[in-house]
Formats: structure tokens, C-alpha cells, sequence
């Protein structure tokens, strides 16, 4: 007979992206958060240089495209708040600035 243990880590790093440039050449045209193996996205908010909320998801699928109400915004850096839930229940929060480029 055999033992054998496994150790499965939840609490792989996530990657956020500093910025982005939505200028529809098919390269970083929307900031995304990837690398979510075991993670579930509860919710990814930015926010303008006002604090005023301009996209928010819980879709793992969907970035943001720079615009807000369908409308370019302007270059800059715009605040994000991500949260993640964990397999064991915990969640994490990150907190950031991101660059729009255009």
C-alpha cells in the first residue's frame, strides 16, 4: 500500500493589468482581469477620477472598454475595486489605479 498526499493551492495570484488601450487594434482593447483557476470574480468596479462608478460586472468574461454609458473616456487613471471569493470561503479585495491609453 501507498500514501499519497495532495495539496491543492486556491490562492493562486491574479493578474491585473496597470493599463490599457482601447483603441481597437486587438491589443489590450479592455482591461480584464485573468488567471482566476480556482477564484470566483464577486464583483469589479472602476471608478473615475470623481468616484463616480463606471463599470461594474461579476462576469469573469467582461472588461472594461473604456467607455462609460457608451461614451470615451478620457486618458487617464481610473481607480479599480476587485473582490474575489476563494474555494475556501475567504475573499480577497484589491485595490489599484489603471492607466487608459489612447
Amino acid at each position: 500500500s501507498a500514501t499519497v498526499t495532495i495539496a491543492i493551492r486556491y490562492n493562486d495570484p491574479i493578474f491585473i493589468p496597470s493599463g490599457f488601450t482601447p483603441n481597437n487594434d486587438g491589443m489590450n482593447d479592455v482591461f480584464r482581469i485573468t488567471h482566476l483557476k480556482y477564484t470566483k470574480l464577486v464583483d469589479f468596479s472602476i471608478y473615475n477620477k470623481w468616484g463616480q462608478l463606471i463599470f461594474q460586472t461579476s462576469d469573469i468574461s467582461k472588461g472594461w472598454d473604456g467607455t462609460f454609458e457608451g461614451t470615451p473616456q478620457d486618458i487617464g487613471v481610473y481607480k479599480y475595486l476587485i473582490i474575489t471569493s476563494q474555494a475556501d470561503g475567504s475573499n480577497h479585495t484589491y485595490t489599484g489605479d489603471v492607466t487608459l491609453i489612447r
